[in-house]
């Protein structure tokens, strides 16, 4: 139990918790960010979608991948989906 404590305020005191999550801009470059925004914007219904090169790529992959499980008119073509799912593996979320 010491050890996990010791190990938390290590983490606290070195910032590591304040850690600002990284644009998807810098994660990805911007070209890809753009692609990813683009189909984000295309396909969310979020009325607030975070589909913004400024936020980690986790998030934007993760809206459209959501997008794709709704059952509306005008969903993504299924091998844009599969695409996303599987750059989940590439963009985990970010604890934080």
């Amino acid at each position: 139990m010491r050890l996990i404590l010791v190990m938390v305020a290590a983490a606290v005191s070195s910032g590591a918790c304040d850690a600002k999550p990284v644009a998807c801009r810098d994660e990805a470059g911007h070209d890809t960010a753009a692609i990813y925004v683009s189909d984000c914007m295309l396909y969310s219904l979020a009325t607030h979608p975070p589909c913004n090169d400024a936020n980690p790529c986790w998030m934007i992959v993760k809206e459209v991948v959501r997008s794709c499980e709704l059952p509306v008119p005008g969903a993504p073509d299924p091998k844009l989906c599969a695409l996303y799912r599987n750059l989940q593996k590439r963009y985990p979320p970010q604890a934080g």
